[in-house]
């Protein structure tokens, strides 16, 4: 019984898709080559649905894969490596990109609210470093009083002096033997830069570090050894975060001097540089004025074409957090720390003065979680930091974890507003259209509608987190069905859609 009530279901829906595919029409344009041979040809008067799908397709491509600067990949093992273990890395690699990419796709405003946020933490902490440097150099001036010398002469004691003098001696003997004898610490593996011993680390002539190292530092640019996890290893690659370095710079105990990093020596590990950037702006910016046009021209436009002006719009905001930003850099500098020892990685993990937010839980899985988890968990050793999974929030910093919301809610109402242009536009159905209206508006006040509650609801946390669960429910809903229709109606366009953009006579129709 079972059987035929499957089989006549999977008739049910064959039959339901043969109606489907029989109520869409095609067309056919008759486009003739030219007989002879002639110096330019115009473009045809019409435009395909083909063309459509491509160039919206391109667009939101090079608005959610190339404005990503993602954090140092985990590094490769030196020495000649196998084809299939490049491969492998290189899959890994474009594993983590598409995962960027598709969370762009899925919720863009979450991209734009983490580049802000880092922006704002880079910031932040060339603050703190400015003022941990004015510490220093008071602390420095205060010991750097002269000591008075004994005088010699009549009624000064000879033998006393002659101690002091002898204790003196053998107090700097004794450092610089204590110097000499350091064991050596140990250098990482592989073609990372190094500094060893007897090589001074790159001292800090200012105190100050620029926006470009921080976020190289915050991408996971600098490393140390730390303890291994197993038994027999030297030692395992930790990436050090922004915070870290400036915590144990501060303490001063296991790393006496600031890292740096020339500028030429960051503008060549990037790459891209100011012309690739620009160009893919530009390229956004292009697809943004044939929409335009299209509207100002009063031709139709596809909700998917809205789509491309939704996302590169975000993706403009995305590339100017990002500026400053180095970008696809895959090899770390090692700074090794003053200590006789590796230090096991949960030490420095006490140097972390800040959050780490789970942004995948925060901003797209908060109905499965029915929470806003924050994690406070020690890196495994050699484990590269993640590029949009977790975010770090300085805690001191509640500016920054502020205005990075708000730069992500004014994201949600931006990306929302531009799908509500096609407001009016023609649907294949009554509900549909209604359906539309209602996802784009709330799309576009899911922020204030947010803040206002974490506002209002603050004193009691369980209401909070219930009602946060059901907006976020209805705003991953309305999302969808944004998805849905903006494919769905490609196939039920008016036939106005498919004049050209750029012919200049616009009242010849298509004759379906």
């Amino acid at each position: 019984m079972s059987s035929q009530r499957r089989t006549a279901a999977f008739l049910s829906v064959l039959s339901l898709l043969s109606t489907t595919a029989a109520a869409l029409t095609t067309f056919q344009p008759i486009c003739t080559a030219p007989t002879s041979t002639v110096s330019f040809v115009f473009i045809p008067n019409s435009r395909g649905t083909l063309e459509i799908i491509w160039g919206c397709v391109f667009a939101i491509f090079a608005c959610t894969w190339t404005i990503h600067h993602p954090n140092l990949p985990r590094q490769r093992r030196k020495g000649r490596r196998g084809y299939g273990e490049n491969l492998k890395c290189d899959l890994r690699d474009f594993w983590e990109a598409t995962k960027l990419a598709f969370y762009t796709i899925i919720a863009p405003e979450a991209i734009v609210s983490v580049a802000c946020s880092e922006l704002l933490s880079a910031y932040w902490i060339r603050g703190e470093v400015e003022r941990v440097a004015a510490r220093k150099r008071a602390w420095h001036r205060s010991r750097s009083v002269v000591t008075p010398v004994t005088p010699v002469g009549p009624g000064s004691n000879p033998k006393a002096l002659v101690e002091s003098i002898s204790l003196e001696s053998s107090g700097a003997a004794s450092s610089t033997a204590t110097a000499n004898s350091r064991p050596q610490t140990p250098v990482a593996q592989g073609g990372r830069k190094q500094f060893g011993n007897n090589e001074e680390q790159p001292s800090c002539d200012d105190d100050s570090w620029t926006i470009a190292e921080i976020q190289y530092a915050n991408m996971g640019g600098f490393t140390t050894l730390v303890e291994g996890a197993s038994p027999g290893k030297a030692g395992e690659l930790y990436h050090l975060t922004a915070f870290e370095i400036l915590n144990l710079w501060e303490e001063g105990r296991l790393l006496k001097s600031l890292p740096r990093i020339d500028e030429d020596e960051l503008y060549d590990r990037s790459k891209c540089d100011l012309f690739l950037k620009t160009l893919a702006v530009v390229e956004i910016l292009w697809s943004v004025i044939q929409i335009v046009t299209r509207l100002v021209r009063h031709l139709p436009v596809s909700p998917m074409e809205l789509a491309v002006l939704a996302f590169s719009s975000c993706a403009v905001l995305i590339y100017s957090f990002y500026w400053m930003k180095p970008k696809n850099v895959y090899t770390t500098i090692h700074i090794p720390l003053a200590s006789a020892e590796l230090v096991p990685a949960a030490d420095l993990a006490t140097y972390r003065k800040h959050n780490e937010v789970h942004i995948v839980r925060e901003f797209l899985l908060p109905p499965l979680a029915c929470m806003k988890a924050q994690i406070h968990h020690i890196r495994p050793p050699g484990a590269p930091l993640s590029s949009v999974t977790s975010l770090r929030i300085p805690r001191s910093s509640h500016y920054a974890n502020t205005l990075s919301r708000i730069a992500g809610y004014f994201a949600a109402a931006l990306f929302g507003g531009i799908h509500a242009v096609a407001w009016k536009f023609p649907f294949p159905t009554m509900t549909e259209m209604l359906a539309w209206r209602c996802a784009t508006v709330y799309t576009a006040i899911y922020g204030p509608i947010v803040f206002s509650q974490d506002f209002m609801l603050r004193k009691h946390r369980k209401v909070q987190k219930s009602v946060f669960c059901a907006l976020t429910w209805l705003y991953v809903i309305a999302r969808l069905v944004i998805i849905g229709e903006m494919v769905r109606t490609l196939f039920y366009l008016p036939k106005d859609s498919f004049l050209p953009t750029w012919v200049p006579n616009w009242s010849r129709e298509i004759d379906v």
